[in-house]
């Protein structure tokens, strides 16, 4: 793999992780926390030197690498639904500005306009 000839399965064990999670890091997706860097870098007999305050021990570490994780995770699912309820509140006033909208029954109208200026105002908050 490089010119100390290792390979996948022995840079997992020193990561404490799968050989197939080193694949994908090498496949370009995704990379080593800090836990896993560590270890690896111990493997190779590297100092790892981090600048900042580090966190006190493995266990912080590993439950860092877990929060960003789960934080990106969020934050791409936050981004997911507000594009759904950007495309349904574009569906609701194609809908009301449709010739079509004068023959939905005024209850229903009423409806479409009401969760349409909800998430117009929902917008601006």
């Amino acid at each position: 793999m490089d010119e100390r000839d290792l390979n996948q399965t022995q840079i997992a064990e020193m990561a404490g992780v799968a050989q197939s999670t080193v694949k994908r890091w090498l496949d370009g997706n995704g990379g080593p926390g800090l836990y896993e860097l560590e270890g690896i870098c111990t493997g190779l007999g590297i100092e790892l030197k981090i600048d900042g305050q580090a966190p006190e021990n493995r266990m912080e570490l590993r439950e860092t690498n877990e929060v960003q994780r789960d934080l990106a995770i969020w934050r791409k699912k936050a981004k997911e639904a507000v594009g759904e309820l950007a495309r349904i509140k574009n569906g609701m006033r194609k809908l009301l500005d449709t010739e079509i909208s004068s023959e939905l029954p005024s209850g229903v109208k009423d409806t479409v306009k009401r969760v349409a200026g909800k998430l117009s105002h929902d917008d601006q908050t």
